[in-house]
């Protein structure tokens, strides 16, 4: 699993921003998802996309690569910040 994770200021703009979001809708959207940190305990990998799309680009090539390379252990089978191992700014 490969989680694209935005900062929770940067996911809020970007939802406010598309056409016929309110604020009631963006909470219960909220309100009805796992939290974001369950989501990253869960994920093998995490790309960063509040950066821009050059870094997040460059973190999606790192995973394939790694993919590419060999089986993936399941991240909870691993200590740190994600199971490729590709480091999370």
């Amino acid at each position: 699993v490969i989680l694209c994770y935005a900062d929770d200021q940067t996911q809020r703009s970007r939802g406010l921003a598309r056409a016929g979001m309110t604020e009631d809708k963006w909470t219960a959207i909220l309100a009805s998802q796992m939290p974001m940190s369950e989501k990253r305990a869960r994920s093998d990998a995490v790309i960063e996309t509040q950066h821009g799309m050059e870094l997040a680009r460059q973190q999606l090539v790192a995973i394939l690569g790694q993919l590419r390379a060999g089986p993936v252990e399941n991240s909870r089978e691993r200590s740190g910040p994600n199971a490729t191992g590709v480091a999370e700014t």
